[in-house]
């Protein structure tokens, strides 16, 4: 019986330094992470093109010379690869720039049409006073939209009245109803 538990004890006492040396493994592992990496990639690098230079070391040239040739043919093909894709993603990310306000104003539209049907289904947002209510909430959501097209401002003249000089807002409301008949 003894033997038993002293033999239990022990295989206990060996997952334990196990799980110990797995775990200070991981951490090791994980602290030399950004060492390990390339170190990584440049022994599947030359386990690769190995052949390839004792293939072209096996005519005049050394295998110093062969190395080298092989990394001007790397750093050629990755400056080849960067001046074709730097100006292509140049080009988009204007592009995109250009068609971000186009993408705001329809995601704003669509959210309230959504909403605009919401309370016309639910009537939660005061669906018996009709169209202001839902009105008045998409405004105070999104705020007064911008004016598509900006205006002259009219000169102040000594005789303008406050009002007649006060800017108009613009009102926020859904789609027609042909719209959503496609």
């Amino acid at each position: 019986m003894m033997w038993a538990a002293l033999t239990a004890c022990f295989v206990l006492l060996l997952a334990v330094v196990l799980g110990a040396v797995i775990w200070a493994g991981a951490n090791v592992i994980s602290f030399l992470q950004p060492i390990l990496i390339p170190v990584a990639i440049a022994v599947i690098l030359t386990y690769l093109l190995d052949p390839l230079v004792t293939k072209m070391s096996r005519g005049t040239l050394s295998r110093t010379k062969a190395v080298a040739l092989l990394f001007a043919i790397g750093f050629f093909a990755l400056g080849g690869l960067a001046a074709w894709l730097v100006p292509t993603i140049s080009i988009q990310s204007a592009n995109f720039a250009r068609q971000v306000p186009a993408y705001t104003d329809r995601a704003r539209d669509y959210m309230v049409d959504l909403i605009y049907r919401f309370d016309q289904t639910f009537g939660l947002l005061g669906g018996g006073h009709g169209k202001a209510a839902s009105t008045s909430f998409t405004n105070w959501l999104f705020g007064p939209a911008p004016s598509p097209s900006p205006r002259a401002q009219p000169t102040a003249t000594p005789t303008a009245s406050p009002q007649a000089t006060a800017p108009t807002t613009e009102i926020i409301a859904p789609k027609s109803a042909e719209a959503y008949h496609c």
